[in-house]
């Protein structure tokens, strides 16, 4: 199932969830902020009135930059009479990010823990169970183990006791550059073909250093092989505690993953697979490389990426121009380009025939 499919359905757990809370909630139809952002939802109980925004993440922990991101849209959305902003969020996040982004940004976090514990007192209605069999169900790659495994039990089991900290004032909020809007249209600026190669090629670096800067580490561009024969665009480690990463490193032999950037007019041949399989060598923990082609690639080359799954372990994830600006879009609202990744390969291998 995919990140929407999944978003869509946490978002309306949590809606009944609050309600069982004592919540008055209502999905909130203000205008949007700056054309681009508002939160989901708005919560009321006697004189408390909250926005909150709901995140589904895939992966039991994700990086802090992503939670941080998620805050500080929220954190920006035009005050009027609402003093609490809420980010509610499927992940475990640490008590230290939690304070940090309350003492920076005035917004409150509620993670898996704080839900777990506020239900535990008095569910009458199964609503602990039933978030925890959806968390199952969405659980990625390896990971199979009990979904409130690494919850903290000592997140204080009364959601009331979270808004007695004073509201930050306008002044004190921190604005974020939309920093993928801004690569979006630079990297749309470069010409196609031979004339803008290389451009492409920076671009894209730059642009996997916003989307994951903590997920991937030694980043050596223009990288010759040992045999001086081939070069690599870009060869990185994965350093990371995301469960899709992890699943890369355990599933298909990759610790380093290898990247290719075609700046081409036409859609990739399948020759080019051909020539990427030879740089991948699964027993030396390089099975997997994405390569970007600006305008995607023929169903011939899909194929051929298909086969070299079957036929050798090794995973070619194809992504194209418009990808990468869906992911940057996802990372400017808070959201994980990591769990667009892991949509792309379960979308990849389900489509695997014999």
């Amino acid at each position: 199932m995919n990140q929407n499919n999944l978003a869509q359905q946490f978002e309306n757990l949590i809606f009944k969830i609050l309600n069982y809370l004592s919540y008055t909630v209502e999905m909130n139809e203000r205008p949007r902020y700056k054309e681009v952002y508002s939160p989901d939802l708005i919560l009321r109980k006697e004189k408390l009135i909250a926005y909150a925004e709901v995140k589904f993440y895939k992966s039991r922990r994700v990086p802090s930059r992503i939670i941080l991101s998620a805050a500080a849209l929220i954190s920006q959305y035009p005050a009027d009479t609402v003093r609490h902003r809420i980010l509610i969020v499927s992940s475990i996040v640490s008590k230290s990010l939690k304070e940090e982004i309350r003492n920076n940004l005035g917004v409150i976090v509620w993670d898996r823990s704080n839900i777990a514990n506020f239900l535990a007192p008095n569910d009458k209605e199964g609503y602990l169970e039933d978030l925890g069999q959806f968390l199952i169900e969405a659980q990625q790659g390896l990971d199979i183990a009990d979904p409130y495994t690494g919850i903290d039990d000592s997140t204080v089991s009364d959601p009331e006791e979270y808004f007695s900290f004073p509201s930050l004032s306008k002044q004190q909020l921190q604005q974020e550059e939309n920093i993928g809007q801004k690569l979006i249209l630079e990297l749309n600026e470069i010409p196609i073909g031979q004339p803008g190669w290389a451009d492409f090629e920076d671009k894209c670096n730059e642009i996997l250093k916003y989307l994951f800067p903590e997920d991937l580490s030694v980043w050596n561009t223009q990288q010759i092989s040992d045999d001086d024969l081939s070069r690599f665009d870009l060869i990185c480690r994965i350093s990371s505690k995301d469960d899709f990463w992890k699943t890369l490193i355990h599933s298909f032999n990759s610790r380093y993953i290898l990247f290719e950037f075609k700046n081409y007019k036409d859609p990739l041949p399948q020759g080019q697979i051909y020539t990427t399989e030879r740089y991948l060598f699964p027993k030396a923990l390089r099975g997997t490389c994405i390569l970007i082609a600006r305008n995607g690639a023929t169903e011939q080359a899909l194929n051929a990426a298909k086969g070299a799954l079957r036929e050798s372990g090794k995973l070619i994830l194809l992504l194209d121009k418009e990808d990468l600006e869906k992911m940057l879009l996802k990372r400017d609202g808070g959201d994980s380009p990591s769990d667009y990744l892991s949509d792309k390969i379960d979308e990849f291998l389900m489509s695997l025939s014999r």
